[in-house]
C-alpha cells in the first residue's frame, strides 16, 4: 500500500492596464520569506461543489467578508483570515511551498505510474481476444481520470524542453491536442506498433489519445485519404473488420508499454537515485543548477496553473464552440475525448488537479499552497475571489448534463456557460495572480487578449 502521502514584452502592457484601471497598485517583489510573525489559522477543508445550499468558499475558521462561493440559490460564504498549510505554527515561506509542490507532484505522478502499470498489465495478458476490449477501456477511464489531474502538473521534467528543467516528458504520455487517426490506421496496417522504434514515433500516434481510440472505435472504416498507401493499394480493405479489431488490441499494448517507459523516466527525473529534479527545485536559490532565485522557481511553477486558461478553456472548450481559431460556427471534431465521450470528466479532473496546486494538495485541500502565498502578502481578498470562481467553474462542469459532446449540438448555451466559468477563473489568474505575485505570465498566453 502507498504511504499516507502517496494516498492521499507585449503581455505586461496589458496586465499594468488592467491594474492601474482597477486602481491597483503593482507590489514590489515578496521576499524569498514571507513570515508574517503571527500565528496563522489551519485551513478549513472545502466541502466538494454543489449546484444548492448555502454555497460559500471558506478559506480559513475565523475572519469575515472578503468574496465567498458561489452555490446556486444559496448565499456567499465568509473569506477566512487565510491558512498556512496543514500546521498552523508553521509560517509561509516559499521554501514551504516548494516543498509542498514537490511532495504534491512527486505524489500525483506515483500514482499515475501505478495505475498505468495496472493498464500495461491488462494489455498484455496472455492469449487476449476480442471480449477483453470493454476491460481495457475501463482500464484506460481509471488513468485518464488520475492523468488529468496530472496535467496541471506540468513544470520540470515534465514540461517542454525550451522550459526551465524540461524534457517534454509529457507529450510523450499524452501528446493531445496532436492526435492523427490516418497516421494510427497506416501503422495498423504495416504493423508499425511492433517496431523497435516504435517510442520514438511521432507523439501523435502514440500515448493515452492514441489508446483511446484502438479501444473506444469499433468501426472498421479509416480517416486516410484515397491517396493513402493504405487505400491506395486496397490493404486496409484486405484486412477485413476482425482483424482490424485484433490489431487495435496489439496497437494498446504497444502504447501501454510506451506509456509506463515515459512515465517511469518522469518519477526517476525526480529521485534521488535519478535525475533528482527534486533537489533542483527545492534548492532554488541556494545551489540550484536550474533556479537562481525560489521566485524563478515558482514562476516556473505557476506556469503549470494556466494550463486551465490555454487547453481546458480555449482548446477544450473555445475551439468546439467555435471561437478563437475554429473558423466553423462549430467545431465538434476539436472536442478533446471523441472516442470514450469523456471530455466533461476531464474537464472536472483538470479543475481537481488545479486545486491541488492552488490550494494544497493534502485531503481536504490543506497544506501550502497559492492561495497561502496570496494570504501571507496581504491579498486575501483575492484569494478568495479565485477559490469563489475556481468553485462556480467545478459547479459550472457538474451541472453539464448531457455531457459536453452531446451538449455542444443540443445546448451550446450550457457549453458556453462552462465556458464563462472558466474565463471567470483564468480572468483572475492572467491578470491580479501574476500581478500581486510579481509572476511572469507563460510564453503561450502572452499576446492572448480573451
Amino acid at each position: 500500500m502507498m504511504s499516507t502521502r502517496f494516498s492521499a514584452t507585449s503581455r505586461w502592457a496589458l496586465v499594468a492596464a488592467i491594474a492601474l484601471s482597477s486602481g491597483a497598485c503593482r507590489k514590489a517583489a515578496p521576499d524569498e520569506v514571507v513570515n508574517t510573525a503571527r500565528t496563522q489559522t489551519p485551513k478549513t477543508p472545502l466541502p466538494p461543489a454543489s449546484t444548492g445550499g448555502t454555497g460559500g468558499t471558506t478559506s480559513g475558521t475565523t475572519g469575515s467578508g472578503g468574496a465567498g462561493g458561489a452555490g446556486t440559490g444559496g448565499s456567499a460564504g465568509n473569506a477566512g483570515t487565510g491558512g498556512s498549510g496543514a500546521d498552523p505554527t508553521v509560517p509561509f515561506s516559499k521554501a514551504a511551498l516548494l516543498g509542498a509542490i514537490a511532495n504534491c507532484a512527486e505524489d500525483r505522478y506515483r500514482e499515475f505510474q501505478e495505475l498505468a502499470a495496472l493498464l500495461d498489465d491488462k494489455s498484455h495478458g496472455g492469449g487476449l481476444s476480442l471480449t477483453d476490449f470493454a476491460a481495457l477501456r475501463e482500464s484506460w477511464l481509471v488513468v485518464m481520470a488520475k492523468w488529468q489531474e496530472v496535467e496541471l502538473f506540468r513544470f520540470g521534467p515534465m514540461a517542454r524542453a525550451v522550459d526551465p528543467g524540461g524534457q517534454d516528458i509529457r507529450d510523450q504520455i499524452y501528446g493531445w491536442p496532436l492526435v492523427s487517426r490516418c497516421g494510427i490506421e497506416e501503422r495498423l496496417v504495416s504493423r508499425g506498433y511492433d517496431a523497435p522504434d516504435f517510442g520514438a514515433a511521432l507523439i501523435n500516434v502514440r500515448g493515452l489519445a492514441a489508446f483511446e481510440f484502438v479501444s473506444f472505435y469499433e468501426g472498421s472504416d479509416n480517416a486516410c485519404s484515397q491517396f493513402s498507401t493504405i487505400n491506395a493499394h486496397g490493404t486496409w480493405a484486405a484486412l477485413g473488420a476482425r482483424e482490424i479489431a485484433q490489431r487495435k488490441l496489439e496497437y494498446a499494448a504497444a502504447v501501454s508499454r510506451d506509456v509506463v517507459t515515459h512515465v517511469s523516466a518522469l518519477v526517476s527525473a525526480w529521485a534521488p537515485a535519478g535525475g533528482n529534479f527534486r533537489a533542483q527545485l527545492l534548492g532554488a536559490g541556494n545551489g540550484s543548477a536550474v533556479f537562481a532565485s525560489e521566485q524563478k522557481a515558482l514562476n516556473a511553477v505557476s506556469d503549470a496553473l494556466f494550463y486551465i486558461e490555454l487547453e481546458a478553456k480555449d482548446w477544450k472548450l473555445g475551439r468546439p464552440l467555435g471561437l478563437g481559431d475554429c473558423g466553423a460556427p462549430s467545431c465538434p471534431e476539436a472536442l478533446e475525448s471523441l472516442y470514450a465521450r469523456q471530455s466533461t470528466a476531464h474537464l472536472r479532473h483538470n479543475l481537481a488537479g488545479f486545486r491541488n496546486l492552488f490550494q494544497g494538495c493534502e485531503a481536504g485541500n490543506v497544506g501550502f499552497g497559492f492561495d497561502d502565498w496570496l494570504r501571507a502578502v496581504g491579498a486575501s481578498d483575492l484569494a478568495d475571489r479565485m477559490l469563489a470562481a475556481l468553485t462556480r467553474a467545478e459547479e459550472a462542469v457538474a451541472t453539464l448534463d448531457p455531457p459536453l459532446e452531446q451538449a455542444l449540438a443540443t445546448e451550446p448555451s450550457k457549453v458556453m456557460d462552462v465556458y464563462a466559468a472558466f474565463k471567470g477563473l483564468t480572468d483572475l489568474l492572467k491578470t491580479e495572480f501574476v500581478t500581486v505575485l510579481n509572476l511572469e505570465l507563460p510564453k503561450t498566453t502572452q499576446g492572448d487578449n480573451d
